[in-house]
């Protein structure tokens, strides 16, 4: 069980603020990105929705290069308390923006390597100026983070989510193409940037520097964060560019539709690690004691979170997909495809948050690595299910690269950090289990009131079978009573 001393308490009390706010803004923009997705795939169809996944996919490969590691390294300066925060952040802005500029570049050549049609570049040229304008509200948004001023964060998010979901809205009542689509959104991004440079001015001040010298030690320092997001957006969505040339666009809608509806599950640990980083950041110099337990309460309650949601979509896959999607998104391939991708996003979450432990103490470029050896697995075995099996391959592929990866950073932190107990996955397994066989044997229950009672069920046998102690009681009574007076000071 973890042990939390009264220093660890306000650790976990910090942890619980910010993630609360960020949470219930994930919970929201979730909300808000379920009904824009939905409305897009019924709008849009099976075929147009792969051919506007592919173009999101295909412009996400890039993202390593409009900031290439610069945000998660003035984060740990922050979080460390340095001194000379605005001219840190000077610098920061002016290199994203030349680095956006080549992102942009980078992505449409890439286009053309690709030989896809005209069209085709044409909307991943559109949709490719996101780079500019988010690359730059990471410079607030990352300074605001830094600080764990969540609140701000979140407003900043939801209010991007709300203003995509008007686009949605708007493309299908006026009944406008995709180029339109990636139109809006870019100008969401753009307002989105707007937002954060509102926010973000209150806390921290830039002072612009145009230093190319000091340009070389940010980059020398960043680029393991950078290739180590490269690696990661390969080996999450390197399937979606083989399906691109090995399969139709209407693979890639359906695939994407069961891979969009997975990402709803990431709501609580996304917001929990978005948070952690700069907290990992900051007891990795003062106590490896607290860090650890940092890591311990992550991951436990990340099991107890995600295991379900897992359970879930596995069962209740062919419904889930019919209630969202429609009649032209079903197929037993579908359903296969996302029951693999419920599980692997579990350990995707998990990988994230070991990620975020070995950053936190200077071993970036070991956890690089262990994405690049992720890389080559998934390539290689993409390669060899895709053109048998279509896409139910390439979700199979993602499991396998992912259970890898978690044996590996596991391994990694027992040889460098301390011994991670496997026991944590014990209790919501069963739990698990039972609220799946539950779910079976109340499929008659409409879909609502039936993933409210899954959700009853696990927690309830989770309780019995001794999930949560009396420590943990404690804890959360102190974190609510911390939120509580956090929010009468907000």
């Amino acid at each position: 069980m973890i042990q939390l001393e009264n220093q660890d308490i306000s650790t976990s009390q910090k942890i619980a603020y910010g993630a609360g706010f960020v949470l219930a803004s994930r919970f929201a923009s979730k909300i808000l990105g379920f009904l824009s997705v939905l409305i897009l795939a019924r709008y849009l169809g099976v075929d147009d929705f792969g051919l506007y996944s592919l173009v999101l996919t295909f412009v996400g490969f890039f993202l390593f290069l409009n900031d290439f590691g610069i945000s998660a390294i003035f984060i740990r300066k922050i979080s460390s308390g340095i001194k000379n925060e605005s001219e840190v952040l000077g610098e920061a802005a002016v290199l994203k923006f030349f680095l956006s500029l080549l992102a942009i570049a980078v992505t449409l050549i890439a286009a053309f390597i690709f030989a896809y049609n005209l069209q085709l570049i044409f909307l991943i040229g559109i949709f490719s100026i996101t780079h500019l304008f988010g690359s730059l509200s990471t410079i607030y948004t990352g300074s605001l983070q830094a600080k764990l001023k969540m609140f701000e964060v979140a407003i900043i998010e939801l209010s991007f989510s709300a203003m995509y979901l008007a686009s949605a809205i708007l493309v299908w009542v006026l009944s406008l193409d995709i180029a339109l689509l990636l139109v809006f959104y870019v100008i969401s991004t753009l307002i989105s940037f707007l937002i954060a440079w509102h926010y973000g001015k209150k806390y921290s001040k830039v002072a612009l520097r145009f230093r190319t010298s000091d340009w070389i030690g940010q980059l020398k320092e960043s680029w393991p964060f950078a290739l180590t997001t490269l690696f990661t957006a390969l080996y999450n969505r390197i399937d979606i560019l083989m399906l691109s040339k090995l399969a139709t666009v209407a693979d890639i809608g359906k695939y994407s539709a069961a891979f969009r509806l997975t990402e709803s599950l990431y709501i609580i640990p996304a917001a929990l690690t978005m948070v952690l980083y700069p907290i990992m950041s900051k007891y990795s110099n003062e106590s490896k004691e607290v860090l650890i337990n940092i890591h311990r309460f992550a991951i436990r309650y990340a099991a107890y979170l995600f295991i379900p949601a897992a359970f879930g979509a596995t069962v209740l896959a062919s419904r889930l997909m019919y209630w969202i999607y429609g009649e032209e998104f079903l197929g037993q391939d579908v359903y296969i495809a996302l029951a693999l991708l419920s599980w692997s996003a579990l350990f995707l979450v998990l990988n994230l948050i070991s990620t975020n432990l070995l950053y936190s103490v200077f071993m970036e470029k070991r956890a690089m690595g262990i994405v690049l050896l992720g890389i080559f697995f998934n390539v290689i075995t993409n390669f060899i299910f895709i053109p048998v099996y279509g896409f139910v391959g390439a979700a199979f592929t993602t499991l396998l690269t992912e259970l890898l990866l978690f044996v590996i950073f596991n391994y990694m932190v027992f040889k460098k950090i301390y011994k991670p107990s496997l026991s944590v996955f014990i209790r919501p397994l069963i739990a698990g289990s039972i609220m799946g066989i539950a779910l079976t044997q109340l499929a008659f229950i409409n879909i609502v009131p039936l993933i409210l009672t899954g959700v009853a069920i696990y927690f309830l046998v989770l309780y019995l079978i001794g999930g949560f102690s009396k420590e943990d009681l404690e804890i959360s009574r102190k974190i609510v009573a911390s939120l509580n007076t956090m929010a009468q000071r907000k």
